[in-house]
């Protein structure tokens, strides 16, 4: 679903993606499988559900593309892993301290220098601290005139106590310079595992991403939410130990049930899901693997007893922090489609990212080449489309040549009058009709 074909004529998509000898011929995609068992009687419906969403990559064995997912074979293991100190609740005036971080290769601990990169000496360990007044989705690399991979931002120390603390709208960074092998150049010393320890205080969340030496002028990857305290704690000196472990998406499984029972005055519907996210770290060497898990779930039970004209009725619900129904897909070669006229991935850059900030540190951010694939869509303005695609529809040959959205959509129970129109646009224009003055609503389609 991340490989699209384009068929403009002036694309020359057969060329660029499908001519022997590309360097752009796609070796890796993202699928999308599900499925659903259930049975319904009167009254009844109850069943299972399977959505899984996984990366492939064809110069692996079969046997190595399982549904867990994996990471393209080729490409830059990190140059930094990054993480982001913040504080959850910027008004409560409690904030974050954290202190003694240290860093776990493929579970060898190791005490990084506290300091500015030298990128004169780019193999020493080094760990650099800034601060981040942007809190943006990715952190603030830059590359500098000579084309290498910096940090800009001026490197801070911690207080005498030996802690760092942040408090309210901004957070920390704290990079860490990661090799690509440890103990050695043998592919048996390729870092796989990559591990951050620190002793940490507060309302805190710790967020990572990485830096890497790709195709962009800031290339990383998005920060994600990999711990967070639990209630409100208010005591900043009450430090505990926490070790999170990074790396890329490269699936995610959803496994659902759900009871539905609708009988005599009597409603219960009820569902639950639990949420694998399969994440590996991108070093050196990719061949193998070390794939990690995190589970999550999401629960909802609706109750209500009807009496004639009266009814009396409740709802109970549960959602862990770190539950989502999104993969995070990061490829370089998506970079191949940027000429193209149809393509989405021109100007503007935010189309495909839009998450990602015109200005990142001070400078106008480059695309990252990142994708978010939804399996579950918002569609807040109530029309057959949803809220985010990441490709354009397109109108002609000029254009695309087809329309990549589906030019019917889909709306469940926004069709009152079954007249193939979503009743927020019954003129089928551009504009809802919550838009229009209200003369108009019952108009033939333009």
């Amino acid at each position: 679903i991340d490989k699209p074909i384009y068929e403009a004529v002036q694309n020359n998509d057969h060329r660029t993606h499908g001519q022997e000898g590309s360097q752009f011929i796609p070796r890796w995609a993202t699928y999308l499988l599900g499925a659903d068992l259930r049975t319904q009687l009167q009254g009844l419906d109850m069943g299972f559900s399977w959505v899984n969403q996984f990366r492939t990559d064809s110069l692996r064995d079969l046997n190595e593309n399982s549904f867990k997912g994996t990471l393209p074979s080729l490409g830059q293991a990190p140059e930094w892993v990054v993480v982001r100190v913040i504080d959850q609740n910027p008004d409560d005036e409690v904030g974050v301290r954290i202190r003694d971080a240290a860093l776990l290769l493929n579970g060898r601990r190791i005490v990084p220098q506290l300091g500015p990169y030298d990128k004169l000496n780019p193999d020493r360990a080094t760990l650099t601290v800034t601060i981040d007044p942007d809190l943006a989705v990715i952190p603030p690399a830059r590359r500098d005139n000579s084309n290498e991979l910096v940090i800009e931002a001026p490197h801070v120390d911690p207080t005498p106590q030996g802690f760092y603390e942040t408090e309210g709208l901004e957070g920390l960074l704290l990079w860490f310079k990661v090799p690509e092998f440890s103990g050695g150049l043998a592919d048996s010393n390729a870092v796989r595992r990559v591990e951050v320890e620190l002793d940490v205080s507060g309302d805190y969340a710790l967020q990572l991403s990485e830096v890497f030496n790709g195709a962009s002028s800031n290339p990383a990857t998005y920060f994600y939410t990999a711990a967070q305290s639990e209630g409100t704690p208010d005591n900043l000196g009450n430090f505990k130990r926490v070790r999170v472990r990074y790396g890329r998406q490269t699936g995610r499984t959803l496994l659902g049930a759900h009871f539905n029972l609708d009988v005599r005055g009597w409603m219960v519907h009820s569902e639950f899901v639990r949420n694998f996210n399969f994440r590996a770290y991108p070093g050196a060497v990719r061949r193998s693997l070390d794939l990690f898990d995190e589970q999550t779930n999401a629960w909802y039970v609706n109750a209500r007893r009807d009496w004639g004209g009266f009814s009396l009725g409740g709802e109970a619900f549960s959602i862990d922090g770190g539950y989502s129904t999104a993969l995070n897909v990061q490829d370089d070669d998506l970079r191949s489609y940027y000429q193209f006229l149809s393509s989405p991935f021109t100007y503007p850059t935010n189309f495909h990212e839009p998450l990602l900030p015109g200005f990142v540190g001070g400078d106008r951010a480059g695309p990252t080449n990142t994708i978010d694939f939804h399996t579950v869509d918002d569609n807040d303005d109530k029309d057959q489309y949803p809220d985010s695609f990441y490709l354009r529809r397109t109108t002609d040959l000029q254009t695309g040549g087809r329309f990549i959205e589906d030019p019917d959509g889909v709306f469940p129970g926004l069709d009152a009058d079954l007249n193939g129109r979503p009743d927020i646009n019954e003129n089928n224009n551009q504009i809802p009709d919550y838009y229009e003055p209200f003369l108009l609503y019952d108009v033939n389609p333009d």
